[in-house]
């Protein structure tokens, strides 16, 4: 049982690393000898976990394609459609401006690089790329129906302002800690979609 339990810790700190790391440099300009330093691990231990750093970048964008869909889940199905837009906003920004949860830092830096050589992880990229616009498509479409949020705009331009004050948002935060709350920015977020 300990042993075990030591395993998943030495995994658990090696994608951790891992994931700082890349959201902070990238795919390209992180190297395994980075995560074995940052993780405090050696070379036999990583390899003992992942045979190349494709296949460990792969398993922490799976941990992170997990998080994102579980706070989508964590939605109350209830909500009226724009407080579940609300919702996952103001989740994502408290996450972010926490300066804790690197995923969107993350998914944003390798979805922004080249993967020629690793197929298999670009279209893992891409796959998430599309769960995540066509999940916040399927919440601003609700709202459109229920003409919580304006239906002038067509729905691509709404779906890419959002998807564009998130990305920016991030961005920004990362740059200079953000000094409104996550709620102020979710109003603002669906104040932009009511005109």
């Amino acid at each position: 049982m300990i042993m075990a339990r030591t395993q998943t810790q030495t995994k658990e700190k090696i994608t951790q690393a891992a994931k700082t790391l890349l959201s902070l440099y990238g795919y390209q300009a992180t190297t395994i000898d980075d995560v074995i330093t940052a993780s405090g691990i050696t070379k036999g231990a990583f390899y003992h976990y992942f045979k190349s750093k494709e296949a460990l970048c792969q398993a922490v964008v799976e941990q992170v394609d997990t998080e994102f869909k579980q706070l989508m889940a964590d939605i109350p199905q209830k909500l009226p459609a724009i407080e579940k837009l609300r919702h996952i906003v103001f989740a994502l920004a408290k996450l972010n401006f926490s300066g804790q949860w690197v995923n969107c830092r993350l998914m944003i830096k390798l979805m922004t690089e080249p993967h020629d050589e690793s197929p298999s992880l670009a279209a893992q990229l891409a796959e998430f790329r599309n769960w995540y616009r066509g999940s916040f498509g399927e919440i601003i479409e609700q709202c459109r129906k229920d003409s919580s949020v304006s239906t002038r705009t067509n729905i691509t331009l709404q779906l890419d302002s959002v998807m564009a004050i998130m990305m920016g948002s991030t961005l920004l935060n990362q740059m200079d800690a953000m000094t409104h709350s996550p709620n102020d920015f979710a109003d603002q977020v669906l104040k932009l979609l009511k005109y």
